[in-house]
């Protein structure tokens, strides 16, 4: 893949669940790319899928943060 994301991490806040990390770009030109979270609830059915679009020139890397809705 052109970008993946690096040192995810997730933890509990309140009631949410937040989720941070690094997209990186692996290649060597500029990219376009949409990151997608998935939230569920505890019976694993979706909530909600936050997302961002990025521009990253090569070798960038953003950092990334998507707090889950409430019980996620």
């Amino acid at each position: 893949p052109a970008v993946v994301v690096e040192e995810g991490h997730f933890f509990r806040e309140g009631d949410r669940v937040v989720v941070t990390g690094r997209a990186v770009n692996r290649r060597k030109a500029r990219v376009r790319a949409v990151v997608i979270a998935g939230f569920y609830d505890a019976e694993r059915r979706p909530m909600e899928r936050g997302f961002t679009v990025l521009q990253s020139d090569s070798a960038q890397s953003h950092p990334l943060s998507f707090v889950g809705p409430s019980v996620s």
